[in-house]
């Protein structure tokens, strides 16, 4: 969800969060904050993002999908009476019905759905599964899948994350597809990998060809070594792949003059709790093999190596800045 938050957005919510957790926050504090989250929808979407990675940080996800974040935030009795002040602020600025619909339509590990998945990964967990079929399938980190394959079809379903498929070679009449956001990725003898996320799907192909299905029924035919962007408007923008991006699957982070912004986003998956970049730090360009596993150390790395450091806001919640802001 981040992704289509502002930065200075993001932060001012982790602030307030901050400041309503202090046992000596006032009645005007918690007036500020309710006009803070009524002026603007994006002020909306950073609190409630705020309060799922404060669930996903305390490991409170399985309750996430109820439909509220009363349940998160009640479950956590043992973090201190402050989440629970949380709580009833929160439902007061908000309401249930609306944090529920986010939670229903964001692609999130938090929606209904995700948490019922046939397979769910968590914050640094990728898993790889071999399909009835003999096609490979690699879930990376923080990803939720469902399987359907039948008499006349072979989907995967994609709700949230990232998925990447090497069809079988074996001749099978049945199309091998991975659907999300009503978009459907027909493998035509390839290697390629689908991110769904809410700010929209980025489809890499590594070998072969996909043919891309929109909900309007448009199709269009991605080639190896191209990628596409398509937003949640339908624009698609197509654009070269970095092969490197497959090496995930190997617990390998590469980058060639990655801006930073870019290297997180990839990086997120396997950190527990928000990492992210200000405005000023976030096109620094990278350069470097980073092991996926070793979330920890790859953020020790980048500290030492670029002009940046990190702010700790919260336990789970770190931004880079630029060393003079």
């Amino acid at each position: 969800m981040k992704k289509d938050i502002p930065y200075p957005v993001l932060q001012q919510a982790a602030e307030w969060y901050v400041t309503l957790a202090d046992e000596a926050v006032s009645e005007q504090d918690t007036r500020q904050w309710q006009e803070w989250l009524a002026a603007d929808s994006h002020h909306r979407k950073a609190w409630h993002y705020v309060e799922v990675t404060n669930a996903r940080f305390h490991g409170l996800g399985q309750i996430a999908g109820a439909g509220s974040s009363r349940q998160i935030l009640e479950a956590g009795r043992s973090i201190g009476a402050q989440r629970r002040r949380l709580l009833s602020w929160s439902i007061a600025g908000i309401g249930t019905a609306l944090l529920g619909r986010y939670l229903w339509q964001q692609p999130s590990l938090w929606s209904p759905a995700a948490l019922v998945a046939d397979f769910s990964t968590r914050s640094g967990t990728p898993l790889q599964h071999q399909l009835s079929d003999g096609s490979q399938l690699w879930i990376n980190a923080e990803s939720a899948v469902n399987l359907a394959y039948g008499i006349r079809q072979r989907q995967i379903h994609l709700l949230c994350g990232e998925v990447y498929v090497a069809s079988s070679q074996k001749k099978d009449p049945r199309p091998l597809q991975v659907v999300s956001q009503g978009i459907r990725f027909r493998a035509l003898g390839t290697r390629f990998s689908v991110t769904s996320q809410p700010s929209g799907l980025q489809l890499n192909v590594f070998d072969g060809r996909v043919q891309v299905t929109l909900s309007n029924g448009q199709t269009r035919i991605v080639n190896t070594r191209r990628g596409l962007v398509i937003q949640p408007s339908g624009d698609m923008t197509e654009q070269p792949v970095d092969i490197n991006r497959e090496l995930w699957r190997d617990g390998l982070l590469v980058a060639e003059n990655m801006p930073l912004q870019q290297l997180l986003e990839q990086l997120q998956p396997h950190v527990r709790g928000h990492l992210g970049v200000s405005d000023a730090a976030a096109s620094i360009k990278v350069v470097g093999t980073f092991p996926l596993q070793q979330p920890e150390q790859v953020i020790r790395m980048l500290s030492l190596s670029l002009p940046i450091r990190l702010k700790t806001t919260l336990p789970w919640w770190r931004t880079f800045e630029l060393e003079t802001e």
